[in-house]
């Protein structure tokens, strides 16, 4: 399978894709699509963005079903006609594989060049269909406006969901609206500043402490406006390694506990053979060797250059995305050599979830590491990668049953 136009290789996908060409009939109906398979179980019908090529658009697909987030059915742009009757066949599509496999999630999502992925949600495992709800905004301390979306639910207890690297909180819908929909908690998603369609310079923060101090401004906001009587974090990856952050700093009184999806422990996170490290980035050593010094000795000049910025398919960068971190940007999210200390010290419920299928953090380590805190419970999953983590059901049976013994 080539693509002329990558500026990633296939080969840095975390699964070597294939795409099939299927035909499915259902009443009499016959839907021409691309399938690309993933560990997870996941439906997606999937309509290609009209602008993009058709590289571009075999990217997107093969993103989201190779990192673990769903299988795709590509209704392929060559087959269809119009916005509105494309439409109308992408979701016919959906409710004949629903119909049958009714126990399986299925998803509807639709690619823009401007705003990503756009889910929408049939009945079924997910709640009652429906869309995203609409971003509602708080207001930080210097006046930056951070999008936030509610997933409202019948409970008082709430969530504050922290995304992962390069991305925004719509693309974490599926898991918020899987705990919403069982009244599980209340989700509300931030997008961090720097981000999707947060306020603040595009990967970078003022100052090192900053994603920390918009998170309690988020929860004073909740508890004010929203009433939310117990808050907790939820943080995927580099959002797992903020709220380790949090956990770290005179704040963390302002939560009732807190879930871990691979997190991200900093500096020492055990990664995985670099020759299998297929999430690919490129770390500025120029930049972060002479600033790490510099910041140890208390010199925080330069600090706005960049640090890391990681890889992606070319068709799925859009203006939402942000593949590139400043240093003090990476140093906001990143948690200190005493976490261990920290964690000792926070003594309400904390969940982390690891998996098994995990291609960029060593299981055994993040286990171990931290198997050293008698108070918290760490779990393990079979399947997930490690961005499908946050994705997977298996995932979701492990917060449903954690988040029902809190009360």
């Amino acid at each position: 399978m080539a693509h002329k136009n990558l500026r990633q290789p296939t080969r840095n996908l975390p699964l070597a894709i294939v795409p099939r060409e299927l035909t499915l009939e259902f009443d009499g109906a016959s839907f021409p699509v691309r399938y690309y398979s993933s560990p997870n179980p996941t439906r997606l019908v999937l309509l290609d963005a009209p602008d993009q090529t058709e590289s571009e658009r075999e990217d997107v697909a093969l993103y989201i079903s190779a990192f673990g987030a769903a299988q795709v059915y590509r209704l392929r742009a060559d087959t269809l006609t119009d916005a509105r009757a494309d439409r109308e066949r992408g979701l016919a599509l959906l409710r004949a594989l629903a119909a049958r496999e009714p126990d399986v999630p299925h998803l509807f999502g639709a690619f823009s060049t401007e705003l990503g992925l756009q889910i929408e949600f049939p009945n079924g495992y997910f709640g009652e269909a429906g869309e995203l709800p609409p971003h509602r905004f708080v207001t930080a301390r210097d006046g930056a406006q951070l999008a936030l979306r509610e997933y409202a639910a019948n409970t008082s207890r709430a969530i504050l969901l922290l995304h992962g690297s390069t991305t925004h909180d719509g693309a974490y819908a599926p898991l918020a609206r899987f705990m919403a929909s069982r009244n599980l908690a209340r989700v509300y998603a931030l997008t961090l500043r720097g981000h999707g369609l947060s306020g603040g310079a595009r990967g970078d923060v003022a100052y090192s402490a900053q994603h920390v101090e918009d998170i309690a401004d988020t929860i004073r906001f909740l508890r004010v406006t929203a009433g939310a009587e117990k808050i907790f974090l939820l943080g995927h990856s580099l959002g797992g390694g903020l709220a380790l952050r949090f956990l770290e700093s005179s704040f963390a009184g302002m939560t009732d506990g807190a879930i871990l999806l691979a997190p991200y422990i900093g500096s020492r996170a055990p990664l995985q053979d670099r020759k299998s490290h297929v999430i690919a980035a490129r770390v500025f050593w120029q930049n972060a060797a002479p600033l790490t010094i510099f910041n140890a000795l208390g010199v925080t000049r330069g600090q706005h250059l960049p640090c890391i910025e990681f890889e992606m398919l070319e068709g799925f960068r859009t203006p939402m995305e942000t593949p590139r971190y400043s240093y003090r940007a990476w140093m906001a999210v990143s948690p200190s050599r005493r976490l261990h200390r920290a964690l000792e010290k926070f003594h309400k419920p904390t969940l982390v979830v690891l998996s098994e299928g995990d291609e960029i953090f060593v299981l055994t380590k993040l286990e171990a590491f931290f198997a050293r805190v008698a108070q918290l419970e760490c779990v393990r999953v079979n399947e997930p990668t490690h961005s499908g983590i946050a994705f997977h059901p298996e995932t979701h049976t492990q917060l449903e049953r954690w988040l029902k013994m809190q009360g």
